[in-house]
């Protein structure tokens, strides 16, 4: 599922009477929440890995030492949003774990509503914008790697365990999440396998749409894909529990790998289930799984998963999906996905409570 061409085709325009139009937008449309007190710090620092050529960019959601004055961070006039303490230091002691991965064509920053409530209940929320399937860098050819993914997230797990940050993690209490591709990363990490047949059988099936769509437009070959890198296994033992949300390529995950995936999972996808795309309709894999609770939240869509949009970002990106025939990733299906987002934290919370 992709949320890359809706949010690069935005980001990308750059002509004066867009800028004007945003600018304006920036000043009328986009409220500026009053400054809170927050326990929660946020930090960003580059992270190199062996498997990519330049650096990747961490972020780190995290208990804060004391409650502080929140700053405002990557609230644009476009999309809203969050609030925590830069930079601050840490709480002392050793937390649980959670890295986390974005969307296709998304940002870290877009699931801050997640790793902003974990961090104010003591967990550590660790992601990075993956090269070449973040917005302003989402590639097709790249995207279908899919193996760089769970390499970035290892690369996490390794530089908080070696002590490569400024940070003390229980290496006991791990997790794995993700939303879209990055709920099939997650996934990948607790050790779910895809083939490259089942990818092609279901790109065939559902042609022209999704992110097959995407691919087929950009003319990728997906008899080219390297099977031995695709279908690899990429389990990390370091993982212990599992939540993902409207994951990724469920029709392309093998039986045998689901089966074998004994941790606790938390599977969630938005909107019911005959309501789903196959693209991301994950109640078959969480029943496939042994140790799997899946739910799903109705009057919900797949792009319930990121932050909300101002008025503007709505206007814009619903009249850019006007003329390209995208949907518009600031619409809600039925209710304010805030309501959704708060629904959906309650069991997330609890799952973590209980196995992280």
């Amino acid at each position: 599922m992709t949320i890359r061409r809706r949010i690069t085709q935005l980001l990308s325009i750059t002509t004066c009477g867009a800028a004007a139009l945003m600018g304006l937008g920036w000043a009328l449309s986009t409220a500026t929440p009053e400054p809170r007190e927050t326990s929660v710090g946020f930090t960003q620092m580059p992270l190199e890995t062996q498997h990519r050529d330049r650096a990747l960019d961490l972020h780190i959601w995290y208990p804060a030492g004391a409650r502080g004055s929140a700053d405002l961070i990557a609230q644009n006039a476009l999309m809203y949003g969050f609030q925590a303490q830069r930079d601050a230091l840490p709480e002392s002691g050793a937390h649980p774990l959670i890295v986390f991965s974005h969307g296709s064509g998304g940002r870290m920053t877009q699931i801050a509503w997640m790793a902003t409530a974990l961090a104010e209940q003591g967990y550590i929320v660790a992601g990075v914008n993956h090269h070449g399937t973040t917005s302003r860098d989402s590639d097709p050819h790249q995207t279908v790697q899919t193996w760089m993914r769970p390499k970035d997230m290892s690369a996490i797990l390794d530089a908080f365990e070696t002590g490569a940050t400024d940070f003390t993690v229980d290496m006991q209490r791990v997790a794995a999440s993700g939303f879209s591709f990055g709920g099939y990363t997650a996934l990948a990490m607790a050790g779910a396998q895809v083939s490259k047949a089942q990818f092609i059988d279901y790109c065939t099936e559902f042609s022209g749409v999704l992110d097959c769509g995407w691919y087929q437009d950009a003319g990728v070959d997906f008899t080219s894909i390297d099977a031995s890198l695709y279908e690899a296994d990429f389990r990390d033992d370091r993982i212990s529990a599992t939540i993902a949300i409207d994951p990724a390529l469920p029709r392309a995950m093998t039986e045998s790998s689901l089966r074998a995936m004994e941790h606790p999972s938390l599977i969630i996808n938005f909107g019911l289930r005959d309501e789903i795309p196959a693209g991301v309709r994950a109640d078959s894999i969480a029943a496939t799984m042994p140790n799997a609770l899946y739910i799903s939240a109705r009057d919900a869509w797949h792009f319930s998963g990121i932050n909300a949009c101002s008025w503007l970002g709505w206007a814009i990106i619903g009249a850019s999906g006007l003329l390209s025939g995208e949907d518009n990733i600031c619409a809600d299906a039925g209710r304010a996905r805030e309501d959704v987002q708060r629904e959906v934290l309650e069991p997330i919370l609890a799952f973590a409570k209980e196995n992280i």
